[in-house]
C-alpha cells in the first residue's frame, strides 16, 4: 500500500517568510515554558541536537541518533473534563497528516497538563483508531486510513507522557530545573530566575505565527520535518534552537550576571591543565596500591568540562594481585562530581552486599572484581543474534542474585541506572553480581544511562525521576536485547514474535517490566523470581 494519500498535496517545502512570531506569541506563553523545559532537561545530555520551534503548540525535537519527533502541547484548564476520544482523534489526526506526509519518518508525541486516561489509552486499537482517523459525516476527514497503517502509525506515537505542570506553576518549576543544572555545573542557583528569562526570550523570539489554515500547519510542519532529517539550514535556521547554543546562553547570562553583582555569588575558581587521559598499560596509584590498567578505558567528560570521570578494569598489582574495577575522577572546578564519589566510596563501605572496596582516596576507588568473573556481555553475546535457549534459561537462572546488590540500592532509594551487559558480572556457578555501582551515587540528568537500555524516565527527569523502578526496566531491556537480537526500543513487540524459538512465557514479564510507567512495572524482587522460575522449569 502506498504511504502517501492519494489526495494529498505535493511534497511540502517549509516557508516561515515574514513569519516570525510577534502578535500573538502571547497566547502562546503556556507552550514557549513547555519547550523551555524540554530544553532545560536536555541542557547537560547529548541526547537532543536541536529544536525546531513552530508556533510552540507544535515543535520538533531532533534528536542526535537521527530521529525527529513532532511533539503537540495542549493545556487543560481546571475545570475541564478529562480528554475524550473524539478530542484525542482529532489531536492525533493532525499527528497523522505529518506523520504520512513525512513519509512516516517522525515520532510523534503528545503533551498536556492532563494527561490520557489510561482507560481511554487501551480503548485505541488500531481498528479503532483508523475508525477514528477516517471519521464519517461532518467529521469525515477524507482519508482513507486502514487497519495495517494505523497500527505502524501508533507504533511511532507516544501518548503517556507524564503530566506537564499547570499553568500556575510552570514558571516556578523551571526556574527550579534550571537551578538545578546550574548546581550540577557548580554554580549559584540564586541566578536560575533571570538565566530562566532569558532562555524564555530566546525561545520566544524564534517561534512563528501560527498559519490561519490545517492545511498550511501540516505543511509547514511536513516540511521541517524534511528539513531536520537533511539538516537543511536556510529555511528553518531562524527557528532553530540548538542544544549546544542554548548551553552557551545561559552559562554566558549567568556571568555576564556575577560579573556585574557588587559581591560575588560564588568565590572564584581556577581550571587546571587537562591532565594526560587514562589508557591500557598504565600505572595507577591509589593509597598505598598500584594497579596496571587494561583496555578498554572508558572516559567521560563534563558538559562545561569541569570535571573527567576515567573507569577501566585493572590488575592491583602491590600488595597483592587480584582484578579490580577501577574508577577516577579529575575536577578541574567545583567539588560537585567530588562530592558524588565520595558517596560511592561510603556506599561500598557500609553495605557488605555491594562489591568490595579494594583502594581509595580523594579521586579514585577501586571495587575488586570477583575471582574468574566475566562480564555478561562475553559470555552471553552483545545481542548481535539471539541467544540460544540453553544460554538463555541460565542466565534466567541467575537473575534472582542480582537483588542481592540492587536491593541495597533500592532499599536506601537509590537505583544503579546503568545496567547494560558489560557491566554485570557472571560468576562461574552463573549467578550475577554487580560490577559497580553505575549512576547510584549521582543526580540524574536529561539522556544518562546506555541509549539501547535507558528508561523513559531517564530522558526527562526533570517531570518523572528515575528510580528502583528504572533497574528493573533496564534489566528487561537487557534481556529482550540479548534474547531477541534486537534492542527493545519503544512499544516493543512480544520477544517471542521477535524470534520463534522464544517460549512465549516470556513475553509478559518483559513487557511489563518494560512499561512506560514506573508505576506499571513489577517490583525488583517479584520480576527476577518469575524469569528464575522460567529458567528453572526449563532445566
Amino acid at each position: 500500500m502506498s504511504r502517501s494519500d492519494p489526495a494529498a498535496p505535493e511534497p511540502y517545502a517549509y516557508d516561515a517568510t515574514g513569519q516570525v512570531a510577534r502578535r500573538t506569541r502571547a497566547r502562546f506563553e503556556y507552550q514557549d515554558e513547555c519547550v523551555a523545559l524540554r530544553c532545560i532537561a536536555n541542557l547537560l545530555s547529548d541526547q537532543v541536537r536541536e529544536i525546531l520551534v513552530e508556533w510552540s503548540t507544535d515543535y520538533l525535537v531532533g534528536l542526535s541518533d537521527g530521529r525527529i519527533e513532532l511533539v503537540s502541547v495542549k493545556h487543560r484548564e481546571p475545570d475541564q473534563p478529562d480528554w475524550k476520544q473524539h478530542e484525542v482523534f482529532q489531536i492525533l489526526l493532525g499527528l497523522f497528516r505529518v506523520w504520512r506526509g513525512s513519509q512516516e519518518d517522525c515520532v510523534s508525541v503528545f503533551e498536556s497538563n492532563r494527561p490520557v486516561t489510561s482507560t481511554l489509552l487501551k480503548s485505541l486499537t488500531p481498528a479503532r483508531v483508523a475508525t477514528g482517523l477516517t471519521g464519517s459525516g461532518k467529521t469525515a476527514s477524507g482519508l482513507v486510513v486502514d487497519e495495517a497503517e494505523a497500527a505502524r502509525f501508533m507504533a511511532d506515537v507516544v501518548l503517556d507522557q507524564p503530566a506537564l505542570p499547570n499553568r500556575g506553576h510552570i514558571t516556578a518549576i523551571g526556574v527550579s530545573d534550571l537551578g538545578a543544572v546550574l548546581t550540577l555545573t557548580d554554580r549559584d542557583p540564586r541566578l536560575a530566575e533571570h538565566c530562566y528569562r532569558e532562555l524564555l526570550g530566546r525561545i520566544a523570539a524564534t517561534g512563528t505565527e501560527r498559519p490561519p489554515t490545517a492545511e498550511d500547519r501540516i505543511g509547514r510542519l511536513v516540511g521541517a520535518v524534511g528539513d531536520l532529517r537533511s539538516r537543511r539550514a536556510p529555511h528553518t535556521s531562524r527557528h532553530r534552537l540548538r542544544m549546544a547554543d542554548l548551553r552557551d546562553l545561559v552559562f554566558a547570562t549567568y556571568d555576564e550576571a556575577t560579573r556585574r553583582s557588587s559581591r560575588p555569588l560564588a568565590p572564584p575558581t581556577d581550571w587546571t591543565p587537562t591532565p594526560e587521559p587514562w589508557t591500557g598499560g598504565d600505572e595507577i596509584r591509589i593509597g598505598d596500591s598500584v594497579f596496571l590498567l587494561h583496555d578498554p578505558v572508558r572516559t567521560e567528560v563534563a558538559p562545561d568540562r569541569s570535571w573527567q570521570r576515567h573507569q577501566a578494569r585493572a590488575r592491583q598489582l602491590e600488595p597483592v594481585g587480584r582484578d579490580v574495577w577501577l574508577t577516577g575522577l579529575v575536577t578541574h572546578r567545583g567539588d560537585h562530581a567530588a562530592a558524588a564519589l565520595r558517596t560511592e566510596r561510603t556506599l561500598y563501605e557500609r553495605h557488605p552486599e555491594l562489591p568490595d572496596l579494594v583502594a581509595a582516596d580523594d579521586g579514585a576507588l577501586a571495587v575488586m572484581v570477583p575471582d574468574r568473573a566475566i562480564p555478561v556481555c562475553d559470555l552471553y553475546g552483545q545481542g548481535d543474534t539471539p541467544m540460544s535457549q540453553f544460554l538463555l534459561f541460565q542466565l534466567l537462572r541467575g537473575l534472582p542474585s542480582l537483588s542481592r546488590g540492587l536491593g541495597v540500592l533500592h532499599r536506601l532509594g537509590r537505583a544503579h541506572r546503568e545496567l547494560r551487559p558489560g557491566s554485570l558480572l557472571a560468576l562461574p556457578d552463573r549467578s550475577l553480581r554487580l560490577r559497580d555501582l553505575g549512576l547510584a551515587a549521582r543526580p540524574a540528568v536529561a539522556g544518562e544511562g546506555p541509549a539501547d537500555y535507558r528508561a523513559p524516565e531517564q530522558q526527562r527527569p526533570a517531570f518523572t525521576s528515575p528510580g528502583p523502578a528504572t533497574d528493573v526496566y533496564q534489566l528487561a531491556a537487557v534481556l529482550y536485547h540479548l534474547a531477541t537480537g534486537q534492542p527493545a526500543g519503544q512499544l516493543p513487540p512480544e520477544p517471542s514474535a521477535v524470534w520463534p524459538d522464544l517460549p512465549r512465557e516470556l513475553d509478559g514479564p518483559l513487557l511489563a517490566a518494560l512499561a512506560t510507567s514506573q508505576e506499571s512495572r513489577p517490583d525488583l524482587t517479584s520480576f527476577v523470581t518469575t524469569l528464575a522460575s522460567i529458567g528453572e522449569g526449563a532445566a
